[in-house]
């Protein structure tokens, strides 16, 4: 998972799986980045292939954003996609 500008792709973080650590603490570890306007893209790990983006997202700042994937990916019927949310 990471942004996108122009063509220039730079990871939030690589390899990171759903709830991989054995605790909370571990897996509640937040990346923090500037407010902004983003284009969140999640590649494949070693290939870089853009397999679901989310264009023009709008994080303010003093806001906290869950972004999850959701969907299988190459399904018509739920295909995979970004999801962004204000809490």
């Amino acid at each position: 998972m990471g942004t996108v500008s122009g063509a220039t792709f730079t990871p939030l973080y690589t390899s990171r799986g759903f709830e991989v650590s054995t605790n909370a603490a571990t897996n509640a570890v937040f990346t923090s980045i500037a407010a902004g306007t983003y284009n969140f893209d999640m590649r494949v790990n070693g290939t870089g292939a853009s397999i679901a983006t989310s264009n023009n997202v709008v994080l303010q700042s003093g806001k906290t954003y869950t972004i999850y994937a959701r969907g299988v990916s190459g399904s018509l019927v739920s295909p995979l996609g970004l999801t962004v949310i204000e809490h």
